[in-house]
């Protein structure tokens, strides 16, 4: 993710298709990691209106695709932080995460790589990003581009079943 100008002068985010050379991508892999970008695109623009960050445009035909979102004000890593220093815990953030989740799962989608750096603040709301690993169990293009025994996300803040059987989680 990187800070790009707009053409009106708006400070954004513009995310880029860049796979990490440890992942070792290539041939299908390669192609079902481009299906998930363009997965992740399509859920958070979905998800804007019940809880989920912006998506403003993509350009997901380009080499290599990318998407621009607003810049947000603060993550709930950085709160917790404040937080932290302040002796302090703020519940409105609580509130926002668990709205839009409870949004979400209402909606039959599950997110998968729930953490602090991936609540984010924007327009006096905080609301969730990274849609990377999100899925909706009723649709079919997530459960094919899962396989099988396959584990991904953030150790620390994964489900336990998650660990285990990743490509069945559901929002219950």
């Amino acid at each position: 993710v990187e800070e790009v100008r707009l053409d009106d002068g708006t400070r954004a985010a513009r995310k880029v298709f860049d796979p990490s050379p440890r992942m070792n991508l290539a041939g299908p892999e390669l192609a079902k990691a481009q299906l998930r970008f363009a997965n992740e695109v399509r859920m958070q623009r979905e998800l804007a209106t019940h809880g989920g960050f912006p998506v403003l445009f993509d350009a997901l035909g380009e080499t290599p695709p990318w998407f621009v979102m607003p810049i947000a004000e603060r993550s709930y890593e950085t709160q917790i932080a404040d937080d932290r220093a302040a002796g302090n815990v703020s519940h409105g953030p609580l509130v926002d995460i668990l709205s839009a989740l409870e949004a979400m799962h209402r909606l039959d989608f599950v997110h998968r790589d729930l953490k602090p750096a991936n609540a984010l603040f924007l327009d006096k709301r905080w609301r969730l990003s990274d849609f990377g690993l999100a899925m909706n169990p009723t649709g079919s293009m997530t459960t094919r581009l899962t396989s099988t025994g396959s584990g991904w996300g953030s150790v620390p803040y994964m489900a336990p079943e998650q660990t285990t059987n990743f490509k069945r989680v559901r929002p219950t």
